[in-house]
C-alpha cells in the first residue's frame, strides 16, 4: 500500500513537473512576445516620425511646386474641356485680369475628376521663370488667389 501511494505521488509529481515545464515555456514565450511587441512599438514610433517628416517635406515641395506651376481656382468647369481649351481659358484670365501679355505657357489642365456644380483647380506649366514670377507677383489681383 505504501508502495502504491509512493508510485501515485511520483506520478502526480511528474505531472506537476510537466505542467510546471509547460508554464515555464509559456512564461518564456510571453516574455519573448513582450520584447517583440516593445520592439515593434519602437519601430512604429520611428515610422510615425518618419511619416510626419515626409509629410512636412511633401507639403514644402507642394508649396514650391505651386510656385513653379501656378494653380488657378474658381474658373468655371466644363466636363468636355480638353487641355487646349483649359490653356486658352487661363491665358484669357491672365491677359484680362492680370494684364499680362505674351507669357510662355506650356500646358494647363484640370486637377481631379469632373463633378457637376464644383470647379476643379487648373494647373499651369509656365516655361520661363520670369513669366512665372510675373504671375506670382500679380496673384493678388485675381478674384481667387493662387
Amino acid at each position: 500500500m505504501i508502495q502504491k501511494q509512493s508510485q501515485s505521488i511520483k506520478k502526480q509529481s511528474n505531472r506537476i513537473e510537466k505542467k510546471l515545464d509547460i508554464f515555464d515555456n509559456i512564461k518564456e514565450t510571453i516574455t519573448q512576445k513582450r520584447k517583440t511587441i516593445e520592439l515593434m512599438a519602437q519601430k512604429i514610433d520611428k515610422t510615425d516620425l518618419e511619416v510626419k517628416e515626409l509629410r512636412e517635406e511633401n507639403e514644402k515641395l507642394e508649396r514650391e511646386l505651386k510656385k513653379q506651376n501656378p494653380i488657378f481656382t474658381g474658373i468655371p468647369d466644363e466636363e468636355t474641356e480638353d487641355d487646349i481649351q483649359c490653356l486658352e481659358k487661363v491665358k484669357q484670365i491672365i491677359s484680362s485680369t492680370l494684364k499680362l501679355k505674351s507669357l510662355s505657357l506650356d500646358t494647363a489642365h484640370r486637377l481631379g475628376k469632373f463633378n457637376d456644380g464644383k470647379t476643379r483647380p487648373k494647373k499651369v506649366e509656365v516655361i520661363k521663370n520670369s513669366d512665372r514670377q510675373k504671375i506670382w507677383n500679380q496673384r493678388s489681383n485675381l478674384p481667387q488667389p493662387l
